[in-house]
C-alpha cells in the first residue's frame, strides 16, 4: 500500500459506559498501539493489552477499534473482564501507533523480488518516521531563526537534583535555580498577595471609620457595622452649635457661664456681680401687701439683709437683731447682737 496519510494518533472522550474507541490508521500487529487514559485530574495511565483492552483491525488499511474490557456477562467473550476498564466520565482516551524500531524484512539471495514484503518494509519505515515526527512535534525546540550552541549539559545527577533548566546570560541552556527556591518564591508571592489584600481591606476600613458619610452606616471587612468619626464629629459640632455658646476670649478667665436673659443661649458673667445667689428665707419688705411674712432670700455675694425677729409671729432665735448676709465666698453668715 501507499502511505498517503500522516495520521498516527486518535483521541476521544470517555463517559464511563462507552467501551469501543476507533482508530483510523494502519497497524501491523495489536502490539503496535499505545493506549493512555487521562483522568479529569490530569493523571495519565497507560493501559495494558489483553488486560484492559483488546484490539481489532490489525493490517487493515482503514484501521480498527480498541475495545475496553468490562463485565459483559459472558466469560467466553474476549472482551469480558471482572474488572471494568471502561474510561470514566471526564477522561480522555489517546490511541497512538508505536511501531517497534526494528527491521524484520529478510531478502534471500537469488529469490524472486518480494514486492509485498518490500512494500511492507517501506511502510514500516514510514510509520517509524511518522511516530518520531509526532514526538518531535510535541517537543520544545528553537525556531529556525534561533541559535543554541548546545543542548547538552554536563552537570551530574547530584548537582542537578531538584534544579530547574534555564538559560544563562548568553542564552544557552543551563541548570539553574533550585526548585525549592521557586516554590518558596511562589509561597512568598502568595503570602504577599494575601497581605496586600489584607492591607487594602484595612485601608478601606480606615477610610470608612474616618470619613464615611454622615448618617450612612458602614460594614467593615470583619462584619462590624457603625458610623464614622466624621459622622460623630458632625453630630457633636451640631450639638455644640445649637448650644449657642459664646466665643471664649482671654478676658473670660475665671468667669461663670449662665443662661442669658433672652433664653437664647449662654453668656459669661464675672464674680461677684449677679452670681452665687444664696437662697434662704427672709421677711418681706415694708410697704408690700405681704409685709411681715417669710419669703425667699435671693441675696447675692457682698450684699446683706437684716432680719428683725419681732416682725414675725414665731421666733426662731432667742436674741433679737440677728443679721443674715452672704459673704464673698458665697457662704451664709449669721450675725447676732
Amino acid at each position: 500500500m501507499t502511505v498517503s496519510s500522516t495520521t498516527n494518533k486518535a483521541s476521544a472522550s470517555g463517559d464511563g459506559s462507552t467501551h469501543i474507541f476507533n482508530y483510523n490508521f494502519k497497524i501491523f500487529a495489536d502490539t503496535d498501539l499505545q493506549v493512555i487514559v487521562r483522568s479529569s485530574a490530569g493523571v495519565e495511565t497507560t493501559q495494558t493489552l489483553n488486560v484492559n483492552y483488546v484490539v481489532t483491525g490489525a493490517n487493515s488499511d482503514d484501521g480498527g477499534s480498541v475495545l475496553f474490557k468490562f463485565n459483559t456477562g459472558n466469560t467466553a467473550d474476549s472482551n469480558y473482564s471482572a474488572t471494568d476498564s471502561r474510561p470514566p466520565a471526564g477522561s480522555t482516551v489517546t490511541i497512538t501507533r508505536i511501531v517497534p524500531l526494528t527491521q524484520v524484512t529478510d531478502y534471500v539471495a537469488n529469490d524472486p523480488f518480494p514486492a509485498d514484503a518490500h512494500e511492507t518494509a517501506l511502510d514500516r519505515l514510514t510509520f517509524i518516521v511518522q511516530q518520531i515526527q509526532e514526538e518531535l512535534d510535541r517537543c520544545i525546540k528553537a525556531s529556525p531563526t534561533n541559535t543554541i550552541s548546545s543542548t547538552a549539559f554536563t552537570v551530574g545527577v547530584s548537582d542537578r537534583a531538584d534544579r530547574l533548566f534555564g538559560f544563562d546570560s548568553a542564552g544557552e541552556l543551563t541548570v539553574s535555580t533550585a526548585a525549592a527556591d521557586v516554590a518558596n518564591a511562589q509561597t512568598n508571592a502568595s503570602n504577599a498577595s494575601a497581605s496586600a489584600t489584607s492591607a487594602q481591606n484595612h485601608k478601606n476600613d480606615a477610610e470608612k471609620l474616618a470619613t464615611n458619610a454622615v448618617d450612612s452606616q458602614f460594614t467593615l471587612t470583619d462584619g462590624t457595622t457603625g458610623f464614622s468619626a466624621l459622622h460623630y464629629y458632625t453630630k457633636s459640632n451640631s450639638i455644640f452649635t445649637n448650644l449657642n455658646l459664646p466665643t471664649i476670649t482671654s478676658t473670660d478667665a475665671g468667669k461663670f457661664l449662665r443662661v442669658n436673659s433672652g433664653l437664647t443661649g449662654y453668656e459669661f458673667t464675672s464674680p461677684p456681680t449677679e452670681n452665687a445667689v444664696f437662697y434662704g428665707l427672709k421677711k418681706d419688705e415694708a410697704g408690700t401687701a405681704t409685709y411681715g411674712t417669710m419669703k425667699q432670700d435671693n441675696s447675692v455675694i457682698g450684699s446683706a439683709d437684716t432680719f428683725t425677729l419681732s416682725d414675725y409671729d414665731s421666733y426662731f432665735f432667742a436674741t433679737a437683731g440677728v443679721g443674715f448676709a452672704v459673704n464673698a465666698s458665697g457662704h451664709l453668715t449669721i450675725s447676732t447682737p
